[in-house]
């Protein structure tokens, strides 16, 4: 089982706990709240040995880092790479597909059958 440190406003905290709760079988879920993001390096450095992975959640993802010793670049990249693994199973993905492909469907009779892409 893993053990995942979830870092956030308590109101921000709690919503994810909410959704986290289907996971329970696969992951354990550990709240660390905070009144003020600079918290976030004492809570990561204190809780760092009881967690796997961290999970935080807040408007002030960058400056977080930056109080870690992390460059924004740094942060900025880590979004990148997380947000580019969701990227191709997109809901317009079909459609982009019969776009490219279209070219190579065209016959007289195409436009009988513009249905398919």
């Amino acid at each position: 089982m893993y053990h995942i440190g979830v870092v956030g406003p308590g109101q921000s905290v709690e919503r994810i706990l909410d959704v986290a709760r289907e996971f329970e079988k696969e992951l354990r879920f550990h709240p660390f709240t905070y009144k003020k993001a600079v918290e976030t390096k004492e809570i990561v450095m204190e809780h760092k040995d009881q967690v796997d992975a961290w999970l935080f959640s807040g408007p002030i993802f960058v400056l977080m880092f930056m109080f870690l010793d992390y460059h924004p670049a740094f942060t900025q990249a880590l979004y990148r790479v997380g947000d580019s693994i969701t990227n191709p199973i997109t809901p317009m993905l079909p459609y982009l597909v019969c776009y490219y492909l279209q070219p190579f469907f065209l016959t007289p009779y195409s436009s009988a059958f513009s249905g398919f892409c």
